[in-house]
């Protein structure tokens, strides 16, 4: 039986139970509502194979420091090294890290790089006539755009006025264009805005990612923020607005890899469907990484699922129609990739991320550290002396394409008449 109360607060280390019940190891458990409590034999929601994804470490076996490779191995000992400098509850936001910690692109990038290659799954929507069938393709972008980093490693944090500017070409002519910028430097704030004029889809993304250190792991809010994505009415119908809910990511330091942990929803106030997750976390012993289960359910009827799914958002999903007991499974690895393209350098503004950061990342990936380090190092004192001058002066700085948003508190959106 269903627990009729929609918890949205974030799991803890190695919880084995849903709702009051025991899970046996790897099991994959499906929150259904009264009326639906043996539509589906269990054995169908087994999780999946994990796929390996993005270079993340996605095996059902626990890894070991003996399991690492020399450079992971110097890279824990560092860690480890900084962790005694560190208090439970400290804020790593603002702490500044060596480029062997980083990854070879800023948060700017790595934005655009998570909600531009499976974009096609967005303009699939529009083909969509079942409001409920279009919150489940919804469902399936959503899974699709969620990525690890490489553990121990994260993104550069960009610095004030950076930018990221792209496009995509369809098979239909369509263009997708992103923008991004970097609209505040502490607290670390990133604002996107993604848009396809032919399809009427408009996608704003304001994040404000915060990492703290808890002993065991590192806990990065990645659900702070606002995400909206938007269909444009057609023929006098009204937008379609789904609010878009994220889950934490937590680096499990003596486990040596990271996961999505939470209970995000999405929301569509125009259709009245909401999506509702549960990204698991792995049980010390046994279990899978990066399992995931929902539900779908509309406001008029809450405690009635239309959809459940379950499996491994990292590889395989499987989606069962509770009316029909249809079952389809969606496959990461099928998913049709878009590369964006990019400015040329000559084109490109001096903001934009692959100009601020060129010489760090042609370092890095020629695997000289200390090049990088200086690189980095000279970014970052450009970014502090231009802090201090504008501190000085009195200077406010104001983005150049974001702006408060008059209709959702606390959230950035694009200024009008942007030309992207």
């Amino acid at each position: 039986m269903a627990d009729d109360s929609r918890s949205t607060d974030p799991l803890q280390d190695g919880e084995q139970t849903l709702n009051g019940e025991t899970l046996s190891p790897g099991d994959v458990h499906v929150q259904r509502s009264r009326s639906d409590t043996d539509i589906v034999d269990k054995s169908t929601l087994e999780a999946s194979s994990v796929t390996k994804v993005d270079g993340e470490d996605s095996n059902v076996k626990e890894k070991s420091e003996n399991d690492l490779t020399p450079q992971d191995k110097a890279l824990m000992s560092e860690f480890k090294s900084l962790m005694k400098k560190w208090k439970v509850g400290s804020d790593l936001s603002q702490v500044s890290m060596g480029a062997s910690f980083s990854t070879d692109s800023s948060a700017l990038m790595f934005m655009r790089d998570l909600f531009i290659p499976s974009i096609e799954l967005m303009i699939e929507i529009r083909r969509i006539s079942d409001p409920l069938e279009r919150m489940v393709q919804m469902v399936k972008y959503y899974l699709s755009t969620i990525k690890l980093t490489q553990f121990g490693r994260k993104p550069l944090n960009p610095i004030l006025g950076e930018t990221v500017k792209c496009k995509s070409t369809h098979s239909d002519g369509s263009v997708t264009q992103l923008i991004g910028e970097q609209i505040s430097h502490h607290p670390p704030t990133s604002a996107c805005h993604i848009r396809n004029d032919t399809h009427g889809i408009e996608m704003d993304i304001y994040a404000a990612p915060r990492a703290s250190f808890w002993g065991k792991h590192v806990k990065i809010e990645t659900s702070r923020g606002h995400r909206v994505y938007r269909l444009k009415g057609q023929q006098g119908q009204p937008d379609e607005e789904y609010f878009v809910e994220w889950p934490e990511l937590y680096a499990r330091i003596f486990r040596f890899n990271a996961e999505y942990c939470g209970k995000p929803v999405i929301r569509c106030p125009q259709t009245g469907y909401s999506a509702y997750f549960k990204f698991k976390d792995k049980p010390v012993f046994m279990g899978k990484w990066h399992v995931v289960e929902g539900y779908i359910v509309h406001e008029k009827e809450p405690k009635k699922n239309l959809y459940e799914l379950a499996g491994i958002w990292a590889g395989q999903t499987t989606f069962i129609n509770c009316a029909t007991k249809a079952q389809t499974v969606f496959d990461r690895k099928d998913v049709p990739i878009i590369n964006p393209e990019l400015p040329s350098m000559e084109q490109a503004e001096d903001t934009q991320s692959e100009k601020v950061w060129g010489a760090v990342i042609a370092a890095m990936r020629k695997g000289d550290m200390k090049t990088a380090d200086k690189a980095k190092t000279e970014v970052e004192e450009r970014q502090r002396a231009k802090a201090k001058k504008d501190k000085e002066t009195g200077r406010q700085h104001v983005p150049v394409y974001f702006q408060k948003s008059a209709q959702y508190p606390d959230a950035w959106v694009v200024k009008p008449n942007i030309t992207l």
